[in-house]
């Protein structure tokens, strides 16, 4: 499918966004990472980076040539899950919210108003008092969710091994 690029959108923990900036002169440095209301994007040092290196061939100026970079702080991420409440009655969790405020920076930068997809991973109701806390709406918990909340939490102690898990796995 052709695309015009892709945003590599982050919160807080910027290192990413950092990494593909042009002007940024060096390899990439891992960080420690600060919390954030979009927790799943707590990430010093991303686990997928060296895949998207080897995607582009450790080619990093080709890289930057398509992907940009945009990172989002958690006032900022307040302001945009509020404003997508707000102007179209549309709530979205943090993380969702990082990435549709990284396609409007892709878009506002390069002057782009092509459509663009946002790939979001969990409702609202995931982060239902921090999609309350910034839009003033409280998310309804969908009834497949709410099942879920009910059911007694199971763990099974296995051995930390492959052949433990494959076992543990064929027996099911």
């Amino acid at each position: 499918m052709p695309v015009a690029g892709f945003v590599a959108a982050t919160n807080a923990n910027d290192g990413m966004s950092k990494y593909l900036d042009e002007s940024y002169d060096s390899e990439f440095e891992p960080r420690t990472s600060v919390s954030t209301m979009s927790n799943a994007m707590d990430v010093g040092d991303p686990s997928n980076r060296p895949r998207v290196e080897a995607l582009y061939g450790n080619d990093l100026m080709k890289m930057r040539k398509e992907l940009f970079g945009f990172s989002l702080n958690d006032n900022e991420t307040s302001k945009v899950m509020s404003d997508l409440s707000d102007r179209h009655d549309y709530l979205v969790c943090p993380h969702t919210a990082v990435g549709y405020a990284g396609l409007k920076a892709y878009q506002t930068e390069f002057g782009n108003s092509d459509p663009g997809i946002v790939l979001s991973t969990a409702h609202p109701a995931k982060f239902g008092e921090l999609v309350e806390g910034s839009t003033h709406v409280t998310p309804e918990i969908p009834s497949h969710l709410q099942d879920c909340l009910s059911k007694e939490k199971v763990s099974i102690i296995i051995e930390p091994t492959y052949e433990a898990l494959k076992a543990y796995l064929l027996s099911k």
